[in-house]
């Protein structure tokens, strides 16, 4: 008698804790057709902005996107070439922002080759605001 109850308590205890999973997911957002969209705008004006610098253009080349895309890399600004990226994840973080990591293969004026991960943080508005996580 005593193991049906045990047993019965830990099902209960399992059904609950997979609501309590979805109640969670559904008000993270992660299920809504909005936030979809607007990490989907993220992710597609993130890479806009790594094609148009492994093209060797400079970030000023999306201004005439719609809508318009502010990008903001400290490697492109100070001349580094990107040789190639892959994205690895595009999420949205607990505060809401859109966000997308990714791995970049960048070289140097002098040959000299690396790879790094970032996280781009990606703000919608009139434009959308690319810029790069200084924590990554």
């Amino acid at each position: 008698m005593e193991t049906r109850q045990r047993t019965r308590g830990a099902a209960a205890a399992w059904v609950l804790l997979v609501a309590l999973a979805a109640l969670t997911a559904l008000a993270a957002g992660g299920c809504g057709g909005a936030a979809k969209a607007e990490l989907a705008a993220a992710t597609e004006g993130v890479q806009a902005g790594l094609d148009l610098w492994k093209g060797g253009q400079t970030p000023a080349g999306l201004g005439g996107r719609t809508p318009p895309v502010e990008f903001h890399d400290d490697d492109w600004r100070q001349g580094a070439r990107l040789v190639d990226y892959r994205v690895v994840k595009a999420y949205r973080s607990d505060d809401g922002t859109s966000r997308c990591a990714v791995v970049l293969s960048l070289a140097a004026r002098n040959g000299r080759k690396w790879e790094r991960e970032v996280v781009y943080q990606v703000k919608p508005g009139a434009s959308l605001v690319v810029a790069r996580d200084p924590y990554s």
